[in-house]
């Protein structure tokens, strides 16, 4: 059902032996950046200047002004590559966010319509095209998600929500940011730190709901202070065990269904899957999987959030059941 469903998304029932021939033609990391693009929602916000002759002439000249207003510091992990040496990202300055948008949104436009032309009629030279501009989709996201992901850090701070995991929080409130990001209407003259901020605040109120349900269910919790010796570690490993054979079970069946590019990033992520002599593959960074699949670190940490988004709640599902 899902494959049906991105087949008919991509055009491959139309014409399934010339496009999977040009896509198979075509350098390895342009195919993965296409086939995203053909499961990514590219519906965009419309301007009045997008209808300008010279609109890509306009939008696309010089480089956007980011000023160095620099954030506190914190204690990140090596998994949040978002922040260098602990810093905060810089602001771009209410010129700046407005040009990134609109870039944001034109270089969506443009993309949808040269995917249209690539599936009609599929080609290099409309590959070309099409490839170039969702290069430009994510390198005006990354800038946006870089320069406003210290909000998730400032509300997750201000709610002092203690009753939820903080990275389970932080998570959230990343999907948030990303989804606010494709509704944000630069035209209306707002920042959009305003309207992002509101989009996080109901992220952390679905969080806080959510592990809310999930504490009536198990109101007992298990206290590693009652246990002595080694028992309470035995019972520790057994319970990690035991997840990671769901979340294996879950990956391998697809059944939060996962892209194949999301799935690929999983299951580099977390060593799930065999090294072809029986052994799991080796754990890798976002770096590498980024390198592998021909995509950068900070966007392989946006699809490990979705996907991981989409595993947690079919686990959260299988458990209230």
């Amino acid at each position: 059902m899902v494959q049906a469903t991105i087949n008919n998304t991509i055009g491959l029932h139309a014409q399934p032996s010339r496009l999977a021939k040009v896509l198979a033609a075509l350098p390895s990391d342009m195919q993965l950046r296409l086939r995203e693009a053909m499961e990514a929602d590219l519906e965009h916000v419309a301007h009045p200047s997008f209808k300008s002759r010279h609109a890509e002439e306009k939008l696309f000249a010089g480089d956007l002004d980011i000023t160095g207003k620099s954030g506190g510091r914190f204690n990140s992990s090596d998994e949040d590559e978002f922040w260098a040496n602990g810093s905060l990202a810089p602001t771009m300055n209410k010129q700046a966010e407005q040009l990134a948008f609109l870039r944001y949104n034109f270089a969506r436009m443009k993309t949808s319509r040269f995917l249209r032309e690539f599936r009609a009629n599929p080609s290099r030279s409309r590959a070309s095209r099409a490839d170039f501009w969702y290069r430009r989709v994510i390198e005006a996201r990354e800038t946006i998600a870089r320069a406003n992901m210290a909000l998730v850090m400032a509300m997750s701070k201000r709610t002092r929500m203690t009753e939820v995991d903080p990275s389970e929080l932080i998570s959230e409130g990343n999907m948030a940011l990303l989804r606010a990001m494709e509704k944000f209407d630069v035209g209306r003259g707002f920042k959009f730190s305003t309207y992002a901020c509101r989009a996080i605040i109901k992220a952390f109120s679905r969080a806080a709901m959510k592990n809310s349900r999930y504490r009536d269910l198990f109101s007992s919790e298990y206290d590693p202070g009652l246990e002595s010796g080694d028992v309470a570690g035995q019972r520790h490993r057994e319970a990690d065990q035991d997840a990671l054979a769901e979340l294996r079970r879950i990956v391998e069946s697809n059944s939060a269904d996962l892209t194949d590019l999301e799935r690929r990033v999983i299951q580099s992520r977390f060593s799930i899957g065999s090294d072809g002599q029986g052994q799991d593959a080796p754990r890798m960074t976002l770096r590498e999987v980024g390198e592998m699949v021909g995509l950068t670190k900070e966007r392989v940490r946006q699809i490990q959030l979705c996907a991981l988004g989409k595993l947690r709640a079919v686990m959260m599902s299988a458990r209230a059941a």
